[in-house]
């Protein structure tokens, strides 16, 4: 039996020619496997792109967002913890992880930059495949996009907001989408 075909690159090339307009924003999350340095594995690791944390308006009790939203792939890596996790990873401090991609396990430094209010939740809305185990958690750790999306974060959990004319774009995305065999969903 062959593997299913990656279309990783595909939708990013789709969602690219969608954002073209600069009033539209493409925010995407994926569950990513992280794991701290006694090997264990850490809960609620996620991975999103800028568009996502500019869209997610998260209230911030310490720190900034500003090295986060300005990471290009150099140094450690910004992250933003809940707050119920701020006495385990501390604001401003440093701890090495190991996180998987589709064909390694990378090693890496995490930097906590921001800590999110205790009224933050993460809420993936229970309606989309990989948000459900992000459901209403409390207790979450939010990387910026360290590695490629999965091919079901860009087919369930796609965020777009624009402030155009809604239907235009709806038959902008259905066509590109449709140029790769997939169908979408507008709710």
């Amino acid at each position: 039996i062959e593997p299913p075909e990656n279309l990783n690159s595909q939708y990013s090339d789709v969602l690219d020619k969608i954002k073209m307009n600069d009033d539209i924003s493409v925010g995407i999350m994926d569950n990513i496997s992280v794991y701290d340095e006694d090997n264990n594995e850490i809960s609620n690791t996620i991975m999103v792109n800028n568009d996502f944390v500019n869209m997610a308006k998260w209230n911030i009790e310490d720190g900034s967002l500003k090295d986060f939203l300005q990471y290009n792939n150099e140094g450690s890596i910004p992250v933003i913890v809940s707050h119920s996790l701020s006495d385990t990873y501390k604001i401003n401090q440093e701890y090495y992880i190991e996180y998987m991609t589709e064909d390694d396990v990378c090693q890496a430094v995490i930097k906590v930059v921001a800590v999110t209010s205790k009224d933050s939740y993460m809420f993936g809305g229970s309606a989309t495949y990989i948000a459900d185990t992000a459901s209403n958690k409390e207790a979450y750790i939010i990387f910026p996009r360290i590695m490629e999306f999965s091919d079901l974060a860009y087919e369930y959990n796609v965020l777009i907001d624009e402030n155009d004319n809604s239907e235009e774009l709806q038959d902008r995305i259905s066509e590109e989408y449709n140029k790769i065999g997939k169908e979408v969903q507008f709710i």
